[in-house]
């Protein structure tokens, strides 16, 4: 955004919080960066507002801009399917548009009263204009190896959750299986030991994920773009015992993997509170059994989401 010219007054990164329990904690932080933003769009007084995702703070902003006579289109709206629909009527009361991320949410918000719309997923452009990106780490890797791929999340709780069981699980397997390699996909920590045949790096995502013969993620975002990639992956998700008992009590989806969701069907092994030999024994599975079948399956998840130029019909649709 700030390479396209966007002034930012607050960046997100200074905002995310995860888990219910932390964002209670930084409920003060939020509503000041809230009130600073609110001020701000009051004095800027802008035709459209295009609130992203981070529904906990936008709703709330799009209830203000509403208000004040503003066209509110909101993109990547709160997931009601996962969380219930305890925010229709906000989503449904303060926005003129949803923009959806996924083909199943339109007729979904539709039903609820809410006038939404699926102009495809701006992923599949940006996966493919990145894809090739080189890394020349792969190059320090000899040929025809099996390459597994971590990617325990961008958050620093979420590394923090998930990275020290994935190093435990190359440790075995590479004892195991003599020519793997393993990538994390994330910045190598001064504290974290050093393991043979295990790389950290952060350039070329795309192309290393296209080159992984597995990979072993956090869900979220990478979960999709493992998909679209057309990867065998596994799912995982670690939260703290709090919020692991909060959300039992209000997730409402059975199926947290985004290729399980969108196809509904079980073709990705998930793992919430993972343990090690369950996971284990399921990367065994996976680099033992052929994975053309499962590509195929991935395939449907690539071809569900439609045709590329989804960022193009979006901009069209707001400027209309």
């Amino acid at each position: 955004m700030l390479m396209s010219g966007v002034n930012i007054i607050k960046n997100s990164n200074e905002l995310t919080t995860f888990g219910f329990y932390e964002g209670l904690k930084n409920y003060s932080r939020l509503k000041k960066a809230y009130q600073e933003v609110s001020d701000y769009l009051e004095s800027f007084q802008p035709d459209i507002f295009l609130p992203i995702s981070f529904s906990g703070f936008n709703l709330k902003l799009a209830k203000t801009m509403k208000k004040r006579g503003t066209n509110v289109i909101y993109f990547a709206p709160p997931q009601l399917w996962a969380w219930g629909e305890g925010r229709v009527k906000e989503l449904r009361n303060n926005t003129d548009k949803v923009i959806c991320l996924f083909p199943f949410e339109e007729k979904f918000f539709r039903d609820l009263g809410i006038n939404a719309i699926y102009l495809g997923n701006p992923l599949l452009d940006y996966i493919e204009n990145e894809r090739n990106s080189s890394s020349t780490i792969l190059k320090s890797i000899p040929s025809n190896s099996k390459i597994i791929t971590f990617m325990p999340g961008s958050r620093k709780e979420e590394i923090k959750n998930h990275l020290p069981l994935m190093m435990e699980i190359f440790k075995k397997l590479k004892d195991e299986i003599h020519d793997i390699y393993g990538l994390v996909i994330a910045e190598k920590k001064d504290y974290l030991p050093t393991v043979d045949r295990l790389y950290f790096t952060k350039e070329g995502k795309y192309y290393i994920m296209s080159k992984s013969d597995l990979i072993v993620l956090c869900s979220g975002t990478a979960s999709l773009e493992a998909a679209i990639l057309g990867i065998p992956h596994i799912a995982v998700y670690r939260l703290s015992l709090p919020n692991y008992l909060l959300a039992k009590l209000m997730v409402k989806a059975k199926r947290f993997a985004l290729a399980n969701i969108l196809l509904e069907d079980d073709i990705v092994p998930e793992f919430i509170q993972p343990n090690f030999s369950r996971v284990y024994l399921s990367i065994i599975g996976l680099l033992s059994n052929p994975a053309h079948i499962l590509k195929q399956k991935l395939g449907q998840v690539k071809a569900s989401l439609g045709s590329t130029g989804a960022a193009l019909r979006i901009a069209q649709l707001t400027l209309k």
